[in-house]
């Protein structure tokens, strides 16, 4: 009878955990940087699984260098160079690079996206230094202190670049992780930034309007941590770098919610602190089952 009981649990301990996750959209690149056996890149884990080949310098992380600092974690490690952007002087062109064909499950065309990431500072940020780029116009780059900017185009990418800003003191950190996130929904036009680190939860830093449209690149190749030219290098860590999509459904589904940004923040920060509550609450029924079955026995 006992084991029929734990049975049950188990399986809506199982069902807790399934419900943390995301559905509706398309997580198109995620590139946590833990397959070590690769020593040269990082495979995306995506639906895109083209690998991102360390470029210069760049390498990836030593254990536990990770958001999570656990052993098995590990970040892109881009501090080689010597400082933010155009701030560098040497190992400038330290960066991941991939190269990916476009078609309607890429970014190209994508009605709605959200790009999410880790960074970690060595230096203060600025200089115009990349996170990450997709093509030659689409990008997420420190324009300044406390700034972060998202540029892309629409369309058939004839009206320049749309970009749109956030400044908030939480980006400004150095020594420490910072979570970003950056959507767009292409069926309002509706731009939003979000910031968040491993002790705060996600929270809206700036919202604009660039128009209703679809997203224009000229190239599915993208770079982490600099520059399509490879001069804009960024001077620290980088962690589990996520691109969503709408995945060819033109609707608004890549664009993530403040509730589901949240999951993938926490979700970084292992374990999950709902996870973590339930496995202890496991636990102890564990213990109790297990004591009670002996006294039975005795």
């Amino acid at each position: 009878m006992i084991k029929y009981i734990i049975k049950g649990h188990l399986i809506i301990l199982s069902a807790g955990l399934c419900g943390s996750g995301l559905s509706a959209q398309s997580l198109l690149y995620n590139y946590d940087f833990n397959d070590v056996a690769n020593a040269t890149s990082a495979v995306s884990t995506g639906s895109n699984t083209t690998p991102a080949l360390f470029n210069g310098a760049a390498t990836r992380g030593s254990d536990g260098s990770g958001v999570s600092g656990l052993t098995g974690d590990y970040a892109f490690d881009l501090s080689a160079t010597d400082g933010m952007g155009n701030n560098s002087t040497t190992n400038i062109d330290i960066a991941g690079s991939a190269s990916s064909a476009s078609g309607a499950s890429g970014f190209n065309g994508s009605t709605s996206f959200t790009f999410t990431g880790w960074y970690k500072a060595d230096t203060a940020i600025g200089g115009f230094a990349r996170v990450f780029q997709i093509g030659s116009y689409d990008t997420i780059y420190f324009s300044g202190a406390d700034a972060l900017t998202g540029a892309f185009r629409v369309g058939d990418g004839s009206s320049g670049t749309q970009s749109y800003a956030a400044t908030n003191a939480m980006l400004d950190a150095t020594t420490e992780w910072v979570f970003i996130a950056l959507t767009y929904d292409g069926t309002t036009g509706a731009t939003s930034i979000y910031g968040g680190n491993t002790s705060t939860s996600v929270s809206l830093l700036a919202t604009d309007n660039v128009g209703v449209n679809t997203v224009f690149t000229n190239s599915e190749s993208i770079v982490i941590g600099n520059s399509s030219s490879f001069n804009r290098p960024f001077d620290g860590l980088l962690d589990d770098i996520r691109t969503y999509t709408d995945g060819g459904l033109n609707d608004a589904s890549g664009a993530l919610s403040l509730a589901q940004l949240e999951v993938v923040r926490s979700s970084a920060v292992i374990p999950e602190p709902g996870t973590t509550a339930m496995l202890s609450g496991l636990g102890v029924l564990l213990m109790v089952f297990a004591r009670r079955r002996r006294s039975v026995t005795k």
